[in-house]
């Protein structure tokens, strides 16, 4: 079999010139197809740009807020080499607002921009969406905005953080009117891990609107854009609650059993002040007040430097008076005393059916002639009360030679003042 020599073929003039030929056509079909295909193309988020923003500033006082969007999409035909390569951060949507000389809502068409080096006679515009960009002009004026303040990190475990003060307590913001007038506050997240000490810093604000959303702070000046920040951090503790009880009718502490709810509270507080606290007193009990049993509720209330930690600020007392018995008797010995001069009182009442509480062995040997209600009229301002008016005065007893029996309850009867 013959064989064909390849080496002579390629050494050959012929060949190179066909290559060559061939090269060329196919060159010349790729360059013209560049500039002879036309093609479609859609570029998102191509962004809206305002300018003049300064020139309106300075020579009308305005400034432009509550822009409808911040990009537009494009549709655009063109030659695949003019706009192959185009990429949306190329194209600008571009509003020239110096020329604007009142105040109002305004609703524009804006110009497409290109690189410069870029031919954009052949470019056809086929569809842009908004058609349209949507702002508001308004007088540029200064605010003093609210700081709030509040803690985003972590405590070490046993140490509370107090209210976060905050300085100053507002910024000053310039800006257009109708977008200031949508900022509510200047929000600072104070930072930080496993705090267990006074924090003192600045630190950024975020300005918000009503709903917490972030405000843009394009086209606005910002006095300052820290803050100063001081946050107490104090250590805590668990302690008791606690009830003062006053002894009467008949029972003391000894015969009572009490239930606090809640038993106890944390509270924060320097390292001294904490440490001389055993004990919350949250209030009295008086047992004169009631027989058996009877419910209280306390607030609970600390003293100067100290901080109850969580949502407990009220408690639950339930005192109950046990293994005592009580008693009805009618007291027939009425008396007044602390009379002041020029003045007489006397009551139609005959007798005040009281409630007496004691062990049973003590109130069998209590008769009605051992028991005085004694009504004290410095308890009560007889100027102010006109001759032969009638008012209501309470009564308190002693149960002579039974120190371990008592009256219960309050009693108020009718007194008649004369006089004065």
């Amino acid at each position: 079999m013959k064989k064909t020599n390849h080496k002579k073929i390629t050494d050959s003039k012929t060949f190179w010139v066909i290559i060559s030929f061939l090269a060329s056509i196919t060159l010349w079909a790729y360059v013209s197809n560049q500039y002879t295909t036309t093609i479609t193309k859609t570029l998102t988020n191509v962004e809206v740009v305002f300018t003049g923003v300064d020139t309106l500033a300075e020579e009308q006082g305005l400034g432009i807020s509550n822009i409808s969007a911040d990009t537009v999409s494009i549709t655009i035909r063109g030659s695949r080499r003019t706009i192959g390569t185009l990429d949306s951060s190329d194209v600008k949507a571009v509003l020239d607002v110096s020329a604007i000389s009142g105040i109002g809502k305004n609703s524009w068409s804006y110009t497409l921009t290109y690189p410069s080096d870029m031919n954009t006679n052949s470019i056809t515009y086929i569809s842009r969406t908004p058609e349209t960009v949507s702002f508001t002009v308004s007088q540029i004026v200064t605010r003093a905005i609210p700081v709030e303040a509040e803690f985003t990190g972590s405590l070490q475990e046993g140490y509370y953080a107090a209210d976060i003060i905050t300085d100053p307590q507002t910024v000053s913001v310039t800006g257009p009117q109708a977008y200031l007038d949508t900022i509510a506050r200047a929000y600072v997240p104070v930072t930080g891990e496993d705090v267990s000490a006074t924090v003192t810093s600045n630190f950024e604000y975020i300005l918000q609107d009503e709903a917490g959303n972030e405000c843009k702070t394009d086209n606005l000046t910002l006095e300052q854009e820290t803050v100063g920040i001081t946050m107490p951090v104090y250590p805590t503790k668990t302690v008791p609650l606690s009830v003062m009880i006053i002894p009467g009718g008949g029972a003391t502490a000894d015969n009572c059993s009490i239930e606090i709810s809640p038993k106890t509270v944390v509270v924060a507080g320097t390292q001294q002040n904490l440490g001389q606290l055993s004990t919350v007193s949250i209030g009295e009990v008086n047992l004169s007040d009631f027989d058996t049993s009877k419910v209280y509720t306390f607030d609970i209330a600390l003293g100067n430097g100290l901080i109850l930690v969580g949502d407990n600020a009220k408690a639950t007392v339930t005192v109950t008076v046990n293994g005592l018995e009580t008693q009805k008797m009618d007291v027939t010995n009425i008396n007044f005393i602390n009379v002041p001069d020029g003045y007489s009182v006397s009551t139609s009442t005959k007798s005040i059916n009281v409630t007496l509480r004691g062990s049973a062995e003590a109130l069998a040997g209590v008769t009605a002639s051992d028991i005085v209600a004694t009504i004290d009229m410095a308890n009560y301002n007889l100027d102010e009360t006109e001759s032969g008016s009638e008012i209501n005065a309470t009564a308190t007893f002693v149960i002579n030679n039974h120190t371990d029996v008592g009256a219960v309850g309050v009693y108020s009867i009718p007194v008649v003042v004369s006089g004065g």
